[in-house]
């Protein structure tokens, strides 16, 4: 019984599992094989879990996150390029508990010496976070309740997707780990488009994704394809009663097929047959009008949430000069 920070390989990952799947706040990014992802993905990626534990061992409470030490500065995220996080608690668990399980966070988390930290909170219950010095900033994602496409046929008559399928655009499953690389070159082509130097993510984490996580539940990876070509890939993780559309990208010179129409159309449609309640469309910058234009499109409604983070004040200096850089 007590606070422990524990390792990935320290975690008892069976009661982890159960803990998470009896919460009504747990999310896929609080699973443990969202963090074998980054610590097989990036040396510099630590995987962590802070978690409370009652009288016959039980886990009441857990915050898990990922410490990272690039160049020598480290922060702390819950859990990174997920978009959800934070703390979970018990139903059960006494406010007492809650107030002391914050006060250890903070204690523990100071231990590291970090730069930042970041913590997620989707359903608005961390704000005893604020009495340790963490700032709140609001950031939005957009949710598609599933269950109002039971009885109304838009998603299956959108324009888009029925011009996809008249064009010959096919969705299907991915079927193998040697496809992985022409769907990542649709994400070296967006972000070239984009003008980015790098991409967000190597080929070694989608690589990593399909290896960890298709042999379970957790993963719906799916193509839009052309006479068997590839033009455009959709990865969604699967989580209780919510898909979590994670990542995509799509060949410009095909947009003009309407591929992710063609993609989304085909999730919400399979989602339904599953019984799932929501689809998560993923972060919504506010600079990013037309993103935003697309989910609303699809039905998807505007959810607030905030991130909590406390950084040293010569960070905070540091990563304004790097915007004007």
């Amino acid at each position: 019984m007590g606070f422990e920070l524990l390792y990935l390989a320290d975690l008892d990952e069976q009661k982890w599992e159960e803990f998470l799947f009896n919460s009504p706040y747990s999310t896929f990014y609080h699973k443990s094989a969202w963090a074998k992802l980054w610590f097989s993905s990036f040396v510099y990626f630590t995987p962590l879990f802070l978690v409370y534990s009652g009288e016959n061992g039980e886990y009441k409470a857990g915050f898990p996150l990922i410490l990272s030490d690039k160049y020598r500065l480290k922060r702390v995220y819950s859990m990174p390029f997920g978009t959800y996080g934070g703390m979970i608690l018990s139903e059960g668990i006494q406010i007492e508990e809650v107030a002391e399980l914050y006060e250890r966070m903070d204690q523990e988390l100071r231990k590291l010496k970090l730069v930042s930290a970041e913590v997620i909170d989707f359903i608005g219950q961390q704000k005893n976070l604020s009495q340790y010095g963490y700032n709140a900033v609001k950031v939005y994602t957009h949710l598609l309740d599933l269950s109002k496409y039971k009885d109304d046929p838009v998603h299956k008559t959108k324009r888009g997707a029925i011009q996809a399928e008249k064009k010959g655009v096919k969705v299907e499953p991915l079927s193998s780990v040697e496809k992985i690389r022409d769907c990542f070159n649709l994400v070296l082509e967006r972000d070239k488009r984009h003008r980015l130097k790098r991409s967000k993510f190597p080929l070694g984490l989608y690589e990593n994704i399909w290896n960890i996580l298709q042999s379970g539940k957790d993963l719906r990876w799916s193509i839009a394809t052309v006479e068997e070509q590839i033009i455009a890939f959709q990865i969604n993780f699967l989580y209780k009663d919510t898909i979590y559309y994670w990542e995509g990208a799509s060949f410009s010179e095909a947009l003009n097929l309407r591929p992710n129409d063609a993609l989304f159309s085909n999730t919400i449609q399979w989602g339904i047959a599953q019984g799932y309640r929501y689809l998560n469309l993923g972060g919504s910058p506010e600079n990013a009008e037309g993103l935003v234009r697309f989910k609303e499109a699809w039905g998807g409604e505007k959810k607030e949430y905030l991130i909590y983070s406390k950084k040293k004040f010569w960070y905070r200096t540091l990563e304004k000069l790097k915007r004007f850089m």
